[in-house]
């Protein structure tokens, strides 16, 4: 029955469960995510990469869960350059979302790289082709108050910031660097940041820029104001 091979493999010793077996055998989706969420094994590492590839998102972060425990996070920092998308992206994630199980030499005491490791890979996914690398970097930087990339992020905004969540993935990131967290409220809703910061001024800036891109120009379009000065006749 597969709901109790899936409890098995979600609540069973691990002495008693061979998880890489059942990931790679058992015909359930749900019983491989349960199993792939237990692993904790270096030796695991191929077929955690693997798995990270999956069409499913679902087993997607149970092989990053599986990888969060079974590597260090030198060795994710590594992974972090991969020459798969998926396994990058993973690594960026794992890095920028909090402790890992495992830590080596690389680390400080709450398990997150060093501040030139954690510099190096944001630098990397921040240039990468994949946009969600690029999504995470931007939002890593947003979240961590990572002042250092302040000019990046207003470079990159005419080439980078080629979707529309890209597009307020910047905007916000660059609102956060300029403090404008300081006036936020529970009753704050929508993109009332966007007032609060300098946005307005480096989005009128991209109209004027030989390098942004079609998509840019027109999220910078639709983003400014109606009565913004760039945008009237007179």
């Amino acid at each position: 029955d597969e709901a109790v091979r899936e409890l098995a493999a979600r609540t069973l010793p691990e002495s008693l469960v061979d998880f890489e077996r059942v990931a790679l055998e058992d015909e359930s989706p749900a019983v491989q995510a349960a199993a792939l969420r237990r692993i904790a094994n270096p030796a695991a590492e191929n077929l955690l990469l693997e798995r990270l590839e999956d069409s499913d998102p679902f087993l997607q972060q149970a092989a990053r869960r599986g990888l969060q425990q079974s590597v260090t996070v030198s060795r994710l920092v590594e992974l972090s350059s991969h020459e798969r998308s998926a396994v990058r992206l993973a690594a960026v994630l794992l890095l920028r979302g909090g402790p890992n199980s495992t830590l080596d030499d690389n680390t400080n005491e709450s398990g997150r790289p060093s501040p030139t490791d954690r510099d190096a890979v944001v630098s990397r996914a921040l240039q990468d082709d994949n946009p969600d690398l690029r999504f995470a970097a931007v939002e890593w930087i947003g979240r961590e108050q990572l002042s250092q990339f302040r000019q990046p992020l207003r470079d990159g905004l005419a080439t980078g910031a080629n979707t529309p969540d890209l597009f307020q993935a910047y905007l916000a990131a660059l609102a956060q660097l300029d403090g404008v967290m300081e006036h936020w409220t529970s009753s704050t809703v929508g993109d009332w940041w966007a007032k609060r910061s300098k946005s307005y001024t480096y989005v009128a800036k991209l109209l004027e820029n030989e390098e942004s891109s079609p998509t840019v120009l027109q999220q910078s379009l639709l983003f400014l104001p109606v009565k913004h000065p760039l945008l009237t006749i007179d």
